[in-house]
């Protein structure tokens, strides 16, 4: 949550823009050819849920989706368990060019925040 508010604030305060943060569930495909895919939900019954143990958060702003939490999935992918590291990268995106759902993650780099 931290990483969301704290964006969303500094591009609201000092780049007049608005920002606002939203926390929910999302999808990231890190590795196209493992299929690796960091998750921040649970799908139950086929159904995505979050919850308080499972949510991510992430910035929206004039049309994108900004993830200042991104750089750390290595970190994140460690101190989870994972079998699998995230490569370090900065995450910003175009709303309209996310997956439609978690099951559409064709591309790394391919994500859905709901």
């Amino acid at each position: 949550m931290f990483f969301s508010v704290a964006g969303a604030a500094i591009l609201r305060e000092f780049y007049k823009k608005e920002a606002m943060q939203v926390a929910g569930s999302a999808f990231y495909l890190v590795n196209e050819q493992q299929r690796n895919v960091l998750s921040f939900a649970t799908v139950e019954e086929g159904q995505v849920q979050s919850s308080d143990t499972a949510f991510h958060a992430w910035v929206q702003c004039d049309g994108y989706v900004i993830d200042f939490m991104a750089p750390i999935f290595p970190e994140t992918c460690a101190a989870a368990g994972h079998p699998f590291i995230a490569p370090r990268r900065m995450f910003q995106k175009r709303w309209v060019d996310m997956a439609p759902s978690h099951e559409h993650l064709d591309r790394e780099g391919d994500s859905r925040c709901q």
